[in-house]
Formats: structure tokens, C-alpha cells, sequence
């Protein structure tokens, strides 16, 4: 076994302490300098440009060579 893959080196439970301290002071950083934002001038962001929906449908149909050979499964299979 390698030495990074020693489980001896960082047992399981170090790393997700030493993971959940990097986590919260993180967040403690952002919300820190959240206060700090906050007390200073507003930033205000322009309002973006909407773009009205686009839906497309697609109609997919066999090739008639199959339909009319009657390997369809569907009911209208052998009606074509």
C-alpha cells in the first residue's frame, strides 16, 4: 500500500472534522463580510432582460416502409 493510501496517516473521523471546520469558517467568512456589505453602500444589480418562452414540438413517425410492413406494435399498426 502506498503511503497516501495509508489509513494510518488521516483516520476517517480527522478528516471530516478538519472538513467540517473548513465548511463553517467558510460560511463565517461569508457571512462576516456579509455585515461588512451590508454597512457599506447597497449594491444595486440592473434588472435583466427577459426573453418571452420558445417551446418547440417534434413529431417523430416511423418510415412508411415499416408501418406498412406491419412491425409496429401499436394498435394502429395493422390498419395502416
Amino acid at each position: 500500500m502506498c503511503e497516501s493510501c495509508d489509513p494510518s496517516r488521516l483516520p476517517r473521523r480527522d478528516f471530516l472534522q478538519i472538513a467540517g471546520l473548513v465548511g463553517a469558517s467558510g460560511a463565517m467568512h461569508t457571512i462576516a463580510s456579509g455585515a461588512v456589505l451590508s454597512n457599506s453602500q447597497d449594491v444595486i444589480l440592473p434588472p435583466l432582460e427577459k426573453k418571452p418562452v420558445r417551446i418547440w414540438t417534434v413529431f417523430l413517425y416511423p418510415p412508411a416502409d415499416v408501418v406498412l410492413a406491419g412491425k409496429m406494435e401499436d394498435s394502429w399498426a395493422p390498419h395502416q
